[in-house]
């Protein structure tokens, strides 16, 4: 989904374009989008993964309502009684082997990331026990508060609660399968999506970054992963590209609170 109240689009620069027939149902709000050929017809669908898609912009529409998969992110407090993080949720399998991110924030700004161990984590670990719902252990040693980022697949209570950031993360209708097109934003200075790989080191990302896609419909750092969009580091050839503007890490909301989502510029 986007996160519309950290999104800019000027007047103008959302377009409808044919939606690609083998996408027809698959295209969610905020996944960037590749032009594709339809016999004689210029459409536009999700990325094949090869490095030669030419990116166009970002969906804008559709919001899915059961089959919609967001990221979340969610703050743990580590005490010597209190090691084991619990979640409802589960993580799906996105673009292979999805994982999660850990990291923990100073009182100076300054991000450290945890990393992953199969068992018995030390400090500055965690181990996941589960993905299904999600179990995350940690050391003692590590007392204090973490966040944690993870890809999830929704629960029944998320749809029919209307769960998400700000209520937002479900409810609006699938246009594509009757109109057969899709409205892609092809200009914007500042677009924040949940369209990601959780599981990439986006705590260490710069605006120096290059962006790259996935089959799936996803942004990522993973230069093995698909096309890459942001032009850095390579002369991609296609009619749009995109630049990070900022991680979720230091990303934050009008109210100042932290929100799962990337920052991004479109043609800007």
């Amino acid at each position: 989904m986007l996160y519309l109240s950290e999104t800019r689009i000027p007047n103008g620069m959302i377009q409808d374009y044919p939606l690609y027939p083998g996408d027809a149902g698959k295209v969610e709000e905020g996944m960037p989008l590749v032009l594709k050929w339809s016999g004689n017809k210029a459409c536009a669908g999700l990325p094949t993964g090869g490095a030669s898609d030419q990116f166009v912009g970002v969906a804008y529409a559709p919001r899915r309502e059961t089959t919609a998969v967001g990221v979340k992110q969610m703050t743990f407090n580590i005490s010597s009684t209190n090691l084991t993080f619990n979640d409802t949720h589960s993580v799906p399998s996105v673009n292979g082997a999805q994982g999660i991110s850990v990291w923990k924030t100073s009182s100076t700004g300054v991000v450290t990331a945890l990393t992953s161990e199969g068992s018995a984590p030390a400090a500055g670990q965690f181990q996941v026990i589960s993905y299904s719902p999600l179990q995350v252990l940690f050391n003692s040693a590590d007392a204090g508060q973490v966040t944690i980022m993870f890809i999830y697949t929704p629960t029944f209570n998320d749809v029919t609660l209307n769960l998400g950031w700000h209520g937002e993360a479900y409810g609006m209708q699938s246009i594509d399968t009757v109109a057969m097109t899709v409205p892609v934003i092809v200009n914007s200075r500042e677009l924040s999506t949940d369209k990601f790989v959780a599981s990439d080191a986006w705590f260490s990302a710069t605006a120096a970054s290059p962006l790259y896609i996935t089959s799936d419909g996803n942004f990522t750092l993973t230069n093995s992963s698909g096309t890459n969009v942001s032009r850095i580091g390579s002369a991609n050839a296609g009619p749009a590209y995109a630049r990070l503007l900022a991680a979720p890490n230091n990303a934050a909301d009008n109210f100042g609170s932290p929100f799962p989502g990337i920052v991004i510029s479109v043609n800007v």
